[in-house]
């Protein structure tokens, strides 16, 4: 289980607003984890993220627009580093089927590209991975 801030924000997370379109068929949720799996043996995308979100109403791609992050990390206590980067891998999804359909990806707060908030997430993750490292090494202690 991971704790939850009492203020409930975490640095990780960025400001994400995805828009979807009533007139593309967006893949499965299932459909989409299995791709995953398949692309990333041993990440278990389909058992980290198919109940939570079905839970919370999501059957495909194009319901992702009701979820954010930080739902996923109060509600379901799923780590914030594996929530950003299913993101990171959902948001790109998302931008190859709208550039396949002609509509833009998604239209993010502050007018942000897509690729700009993928590199936000990514630096938030890596920055928050290394926080985590070095408070490991802190929690160790000296290597005799």
């Amino acid at each position: 289980m991971h704790p939850v801030p009492t203020d409930g924000t975490s640095s990780i997370f960025s400001a994400i607003e995805i828009e979807t379109s009533p007139h593309i068929t967006y893949p499965s949720l299932e459909e989409f984890l299995a791709e995953l799996e398949q692309r990333e043996l041993g990440r278990q995308w389909r058992k980290v993220f198919l109940h939570p979100l079905t839970r919370m109403g999501v059957k495909d791609l194009g319901d992702m627009e009701i979820i954010s992050p930080e739902s996923l990390w109060v509600f379901c206590r799923l780590c914030p580093l594996m929530v950003m980067d299913f993101y990171v891998h959902m948001l790109d999804h998302l931008a190859d089927i709208h550039t396949q359909s002609g509509m833009e990806a998604c239209h993010l707060r502050k007018g942000e590209s897509i690729i700009g908030t993928i590199k936000t997430i990514t630096y938030h993750v890596k920055k928050e991975l290394e926080r985590h490292l070095e408070h490991l090494d802190h929690a160790s202690g000296p290597e005799s």
